[in-house]
C-alpha cells in the first residue's frame, strides 16, 4: 500500500506564511490541511509550546489516506531567539514523517531583517536597529539572551540552513521558493508549489483575488510605536510597563459572565493597543513610506551573504541573482 504523501512547509518566518496558511492551503483539494484537523494540530502545537525540551513524550498522529499538508513558521525556530530550538523540533518531525516533502520560502536577507525588525516593533519592542542587530563599534555581533530581542545577522546564512535540512530530509525532500516570486512572477511562485505539491497546477488566480493583504506600519508609525512601546506594560520586550497592554482585563475577566457590559468593555479593551492605535489611526493620516534598516546595513548584510546566496543558486538553479540576491 502507498504511503501517503506529507508535506511540510516550515518557513521562513515573514515570507507571504499568512496569506498561504489563511487563503491557500485551506483550500487545496486532495490533502487534509493540518489545522482541520484536531489531532494534527495539538501535535504541531504541543511540538512547538513544549520544545526545547523532551520531544519524544507522544506519538505522531497517523496521517490520513489523502496525505497531511503542515504549515507552520516557527518549526524552525524563532528568528528572535536565533532559532534554537528549530533543530530539535526538525529532528522529530524528520524521525516521525521520514519521507515527509519540505517547503522552505526564502526572502532577501536585507528586506527580511527590515521586515523582522518592524514584526519586532509592532508586538511590544523597543530595541533601536543597532541594538536589533546586535551592532556595536563597527561589528555584527553574536546573538546572547541577555541582549533581549536581537538578531545575529551573521546566521542568515541559507546555504548553511539548506543543508542542514538537506541531512535531516535529504536533498530530494527540499523545495526552495523564494518570496519575491509571489510578487514579481506569480505563476512562477505557484509553479513551483505545485511542484512541491506533486500538482500538475494551482488554480492560483482565485486565491489572488480571495486574499487579503496585510499594510505596513509606516515609517513614522515604527518611531511612534517604538516611542510608546516604553510604556506599555505586558510584553518582554516592553520598557517601563507602567500603562497596562489591556487596560482592566484581569477585573472585567472576573464580571464579564455575570454582566454584559462587563463583556463589552472587555472586548474593548482587547482592542487599546498600540498597534491598533497606530496603524488604525494614526498611520490613516500620517503615513510615511521609508526603511527603518539603512541603507548601510542592508549593503552590509547582503555582501556579507552574496557568495553564499550565489551558491544557493548554483545548488538550485532559482535565479536568486535577478532578484538581487546576489
Amino acid at each position: 500500500m502507498e504511503t501517503p504523501p506529507v508535506y511540510l512547509h516550515i518557513g521562513l518566518f515573514k515570507t507571504g506564511t499568512s496569506f498561504l496558511q489563511a487563503t491557500v492551503f485551506p483550500q487545496l483539494q486532495g490533502v487534509t490541511y493540518y489545522a482541520s484537523d484536531a489531532k494534527w494540530l495539538k501535535y504541531i502545537w504541543d511540538m512547538n509550546s513544549r520544545s526545547p525540551f523532551d520531544l519524544t513524550q507522544w506519538e505522531c498522529p497517523e496521517v490520513p489516506g489523502d496525505g497531511i499538508l503542515i504549515s507552520r513558521e516557527d518549526l524552525m525556530g524563532s528568528p528572535f531567539h536565533n532559532y534554537s530550538n528549530g533543530g530539535q523540533i526538525l529532528n522529530k518531525l524528520a524521525h516521525d514523517l521520514p519521507r515527509a516533502r519540505v517547503l522552505v520560502t526564502l526572502r532577501k536577507q536585507d528586506d527580511y531583517v527590515e521586515s523582522l525588525y518592524r514584526q519586532h516593533i509592532q508586538t511590544g519592542g523597543v530595541q533601536g536597529v543597532n541594538r536589533f542587530l546586535n551592532f556595536t563599534k563597527g561589528e555584527y555581533g553574536e546573538f546572547t539572551f541577555k541582549n533581549g530581542v536581537t538578531l545575529d545577522v551573521k546566521e542568515l546564512d541559507y546555504l548553511k540552513v539548506v543543508k542542514s535540512l538537506e541531512q535531516t530530509f535529504g536533498r530530494d525532500n527540499i523545495t526552495l521558493i523564494p518570496y519575491e516570486l509571489m510578487v514579481r512572477d506569480k505563476a512562477r511562485f505557484y509553479g513551483l508549489l505545485a511542484q512541491w505539491l506533486n500538482r500538475d497546477s494551482i488554480p492560483w488566480e482565485g486565491f489572488e483575488q480571495s486574499g487579503s493583504v496585510n499594510k505596513s506600519i509606516s515609517l513614522s508609525g515604527i518611531y511612534l510605536s517604538r516611542f510608546l512601546n516604553r510604556f506599555i506594560g505586558g510584553s518582554e520586550m516592553s520598557g517601563f510597563g507602567l500603562i497596562p497592554e489591556m487596560p482592566g482585563r484581569k477585573w472585567l475577566l472576573q464580571k464579564h459572565e455575570n454582566h454584559k457590559w462587563a463583556g463589552a468593555l472587555l472586548i474593548l479593551s482587547s482592542k487599546i493597543s498600540v498597534r491598533t492605535l497606530v496603524q488604525g489611526g494614526f498611520d490613516k493620516v500620517f503615513y510615511r513610506k521609508g526603511k527603518a534598516v539603512s541603507e548601510k546595513h542592508r549593503e552590509a548584510i547582503m555582501a556579507m551573504h552574496a557568495d553564499s546566496n550565489r551558491q544557493l543558486d548554483d545548488r538550485y538553479s532559482l535565479g536568486l541573482k535577478g532578484l538581487g540576491y546576489y
